[in-house]
């Protein structure tokens, strides 16, 4: 009879081509026409191969057999041996079980929800793999709950599928070849401030989530003729914004402008006195420029009868004042408030005329009445 010397293994994978080598050692007489065919409760087929169909007494026979497991856990692979003695044409059988484990495998996947393969290890039962062949049981699989890909980026994880929920580690029961998907949703670090009021929002946001910017006031009012005037914000968002949508990493500010007040006044000078008005009040950016025309600028008192003509102007700074001749009066740069006096005076000659067209009226007058009578 043969006898197992050797089995090259007895640990199967489910789905796939197995080969397996067992050598048998002929402790009988010499062996002639050997034969051989196997059956197992885990594959419908097995393949069988010899090295030979005669073995001398002492000889050894190589047996390999072919099959592919449709089943996993413990099965068995029964080999029936056959073979006759040249001397006496007797056929003998020699049967032997092989007891075979049959593996399964898990496979763990990592994708964002829209399908973009993530670069990181899940762990089955401890071992950090993203494949496991086992053998049928419960496994508890877990993967990162974040998945750094730089400083401002990362995925975090979502859910499962196939219905396991949303913590980042299950249990699962294997009882066949099982692929779990973990998806990531895609964030980005978003850092929205305001120095100057101190209003922020920062934190990781979800692709195609919004975020409410912070409420930041137009101005802010100093009250000794300089403000803060809001521009908008250095990512390129308007002062008009108040909702954005994250699609990459965000870091911006509120851009502030320093402001001055400039202040165009009317001088109206003669006539034993005189009188001043607001007629302009601008606010003109830190190192900006103002011009204007002065006889844009004529007092609501001016009239045919009495007019007011322009004389000069007079800008105040804090630095001191100047004096403008001109009636194009442009102040810059603008580096803090100021006032623009535009001085105006009575047209004196048509002054003089009008009282002397008074004084002969009255003449006049006199005469008639004394030729009257």
């Amino acid at each position: 009879p043969f006898t197992i010397v050797s089995v090259s293994t007895t640990t199967l994978h489910e789905g796939e081509q197995n080969t397996i080598t067992i050598v048998l050692r002929n402790t009988g007489y010499t062996a002639s026409d050997i034969t051989a065919t196997a059956t197992s409760n885990i594959a419908p087929n097995v393949d069988v191969s010899l090295s030979t169909t005669q073995v001398s007494s002492g000889g050894e026979l190589t047996v390999t057999l072919y099959l592919t497991p449709n089943t996993a856990g413990n099965g068995v692979i029964n080999l029936d041996l056959s073979y006759s003695w040249p001397y006496t044409n007797n056929i003998y059988t020699d049967t032997f079980e092989i007891k075979v484990t049959v593996l399964t495998e898990l496979v763990i996947n990592l994708v964002s929800v829209s399908g973009t393969p993530i670069n990181a290890v899940a762990s089955i039962n401890g071992q950090e793999t993203n494949s496991l062949w086992v053998t049928p049981g419960t496994y508890v699989v877990s993967v990162p709950n974040v998945v750094s890909v730089s400083s401002d980026e990362r995925y975090a994880f979502s859910y499962w599928s196939n219905g396991f929920g949303s913590s980042n580690t299950v249990t699962v029961t294997v009882n066949g070849p099982t692929t779990l998907t973990a998806y990531y949703v895609e964030q980005y670090y978003v850092s929205i401030s305001d120095p100057v009021t101190g209003e922020s929002v920062s934190g990781w946001f979800n692709e195609g989530s919004t975020v409410n910017l912070p409420s930041i006031p137009p101005f802010i009012n100093y009250g000794n003729g300089s403000r803060l005037s809001f521009q908008g914000w250095s990512c390129g968002y308007p002062a008009s914004t108040t909702v954005i949508t994250v699609d990459s990493p965000i870091t911006c500010t509120a851009q502030w402008v320093m402001q001055y007040q400039v202040v165009v006044e009317d001088v109206v000078t003669g006539l034993g006195g005189s009188r001043t008005s607001t007629v302009g009040t601008y606010w003109v950016d830190e190192g900006g420029s103002l011009s204007i025309n002065a006889l844009n600028y004529r007092p609501n008192g001016s009239n045919p009868i009495m007019p007011l003509t322009y004389s000069h102007a007079v800008i105040q700074t804090m630095n001191g004042s100047s004096t403008v001749s001109t009636g194009l009066v442009s102040l810059s740069p603008v580096n803090g408030p100021a006032t623009i006096e535009l001085v105006w005076g009575y047209d004196m000659v048509n002054v003089i005329g009008l009282g002397a067209g008074v004084a002969l009226l009255g003449l006049g007058v006199v005469y008639r009445d004394r030729v009257r009578y």
